[in-house]
Formats: C-alpha cells, structure tokens, sequence
C-alpha cells in the first residue's frame, strides 16, 4: 500500500563483506535483516482511513472468507505514480517514491524541458507596419 509506495526499500549486498564476528558475507544478502532497520510508516505518517464493512460472504473463500492482504495493495503504487504524473508531468519508474526521489525526478525533468525548450526555440519576427 502506501508504505510500499513512498517508504518501503529492500536493498541488498552487492559484494562480498565482512560481518561483526569476522566472517565472510556472500552477495545478495538483505542490508535490513530486521524490522528496527526497515522503514514502515507508522500512524503518524499514514491518512485517516475510513473502513467499510462489507458484509458477504465469497463462495470461493474457505468459510466464505475474502482476502484481507496483498490483493486490494497492489494498485496503490501505480495510483500514486500516476497522480504525480497528473501533477508534475514526471512519470515515475521506480518505489519507494521518497521525497528525495520525487525532488531528482522533478529536477530532471526541469533541465529536459529547458533544453528542449533552448533547441525549438524561433526567432521572434517584427511585427508588420501596415
């Protein structure tokens, strides 16, 4: 959901290292092996949500039961990268939309534009006396 979109970051040794106690480290490891390292967005980072109950039962669902979990997330992050581009014009490849990232996208969008804008640039003619 939004944690996925604007905080959350999974990254991963890319060489071998040296852990605490001495020993070699493979590549492809998680750099945040625990919950202390890895931003989630708490309460006060998140909206107020309004909950709706709805109360049906899924004939699919073991005891009639919906899914609760990853299946409503998913079209957060791509609703969120289109709102900024709605906004900005930036089209966004890339999660966690950190304010960092969002500011780089911004920036880089700004200097396509001025040189786009420098290479179609048209002389300005006088105008015609009459």
């Amino acid at each position: 959901g939004i944690g996925e979109a604007l905080h959350e970051s999974l990254s991963f040794t890319t060489s071998k290292g040296k852990s605490p106690d001495g020993s070699v480290t493979p590549a492809g490891l998680p750099q945040s092996s625990s919950l202390l390292h890895y931003k989630i967005p708490t309460a006060l980072e998140c909206p107020k949500i309004q909950t709706f109950i709805v109360e049906t039962m899924d004939p699919e669902g073991p005891l009639g039961a919906k899914e609760a979990g990853e299946g409503p997330l998913l079209a957060v992050a791509p609703a969120i990268a289109n709102a900024i581009y709605d906004a900005t014009g930036a089209g966004v490849n890339a999660i966690p939309v950190t304010p960092e990232y969002l500011l780089r996208l911004l920036e880089r969008q700004q200097h396509s534009r001025s040189q786009e804008d420098s290479s179609h640039k048209v002389e300005e003619e006088e105008p015609a006396v009459r």
